[in-house]
């Protein structure tokens, strides 16, 4: 198997000591993450009008307005401090300064980090954020909505040096472990807060998105 594929069969190889956390479908009756909105959004729905695999997968509208957004989120034990790796097919369509995310606080009872991908399908373009800054990591990057594909995305974060190791977006893999993860707070509880979402920010029209298939890994090699 290549490497750098999910751990489902896409992209990514097995690892002895990795441990696969969490693996989510979407295919459940219900969505197993908090709905949440902010400005003008919407509330994320499971939705069958496309998908990755299965029938369905999460829909996400965040309408004109400023800092509309809309987002789901959960929270997951962290068992071992290290590279934690999160992987998700996301599609959509965003507008100006609109962008398809996934943020990922890690609290190891020490330190408060935090590591963010932003989508911009307007640009086809993707960055990361570290220092408050988006950084642009790619172009042509392709994860519009209307030919149905969903781009598969994942991103590892090292607890312990506090840094980014690497992202990967469909074949192509990036290091960042030149970028400092976000610092976003003090000690706290140890636990991992994920969301994933579409922000509209100052968008004249709506940004949307969709995202299939969640992995979290932790003990990354």
């Amino acid at each position: 198997m290549p490497r750098g594929q999910p751990d489902y069969g896409v992209y990514e190889p097995p690892a002895i000591a990795k441990q696969t956390i969490w693996v989510d479908d979407f295919e459940a009756p219900i969505l197993k993450w908090v709905a949440a909105i902010s400005g003008g959004g919407v509330l994320p729905i499971l939705t069958t009008t496309i998908a990755f695999q299965g029938i369905q997968c999460v829909y996400f509208d965040a309408p004109i307005g400023a800092l509309s957004a809309s987002y789901i989120y959960r929270r997951f034990p962290l068992l071992k401090t290290g590279k934690v790796g999160f992987e998700v097919f996301v599609c959509g369509t965003t507008e100006t300064q609109g962008y398809i995310y996934l943020r990922a606080n890690i609290s190891d009872g020490v330190n408060q980090t935090g590591a963010e991908w932003r989508i911009d399908t307007t640009n086809y373009s993707i960055a990361i954020l570290s220092g408050g800054v988006a950084h642009p990591i790619a172009t042509d990057i392709f994860a519009k909505t209307g030919s149905r594909y969903f781009l598969p995305v994942k991103i590892v974060a090292d607890t312990i040096s506090d840094y980014y190791t690497d992202l990967i977006v469909g074949p192509d893999s990036y290091d960042l472990s030149s970028y400092p993860l976000e610092a976003v707070g003090g000690p706290g509880n140890k636990l991992i807060l994920v969301t994933i979402g579409v922000s509209g920010h100052l968008a004249a029209v709506d940004s949307k998105a969709y995202a299939d298939n969640f992995i979290l890994t932790q003990n990354e090699p």
